[in-house]
């Protein structure tokens, strides 16, 4: 999915859309995933902010970020479209968190459980 996000859906034919998604499909167990998406996400944040940090829910940010991840893409996969409705749903408690640093900031999506 994130493949997709990351292109200009105007600029990109429906049938490079289906070839992106397809391409995307994931490998590794779900332990192994997840491990893979906290190993990237703590070396992020480790590359962009150093320091004393302070964090605070941000709506501002999260009503500018959010839709952007939840909103449909236009000539992708129905399949595609309908991940992207599930992720909607999982992000319907999600709270945008500003991380600001004495070295660099960054928007993080947290999810409570």
């Amino acid at each position: 999915m994130q493949l997709l996000k990351r292109v200009p859906a105007e600029r990109i034919s429906p049938a490079t859309l289906a070839e992106l998604w397809r391409g995307s499909v994931p490998t590794g167990s779900a332990a192994e995933r997840a491990q893979n998406c906290r190993d990237r996400a703590a070396a992020a944040i480790r590359s962009v902010t150093a320091g004393t940090c302070r964090a605070a829910v941000d709506s501002d940010l999260a009503g500018n970020r959010l839709p952007i991840l939840i909103q449909p893409l236009t000539g992708a996969p129905q399949e595609a479209n309908d991940d992207i409705k599930s992720l909607a749903a999982a992000l319907g408690t999600a709270k945008v968190v500003r991380i600001s640093c004495d070295r660099g900031s960054m928007g993080v999506v947290a999810v409570p459980r």
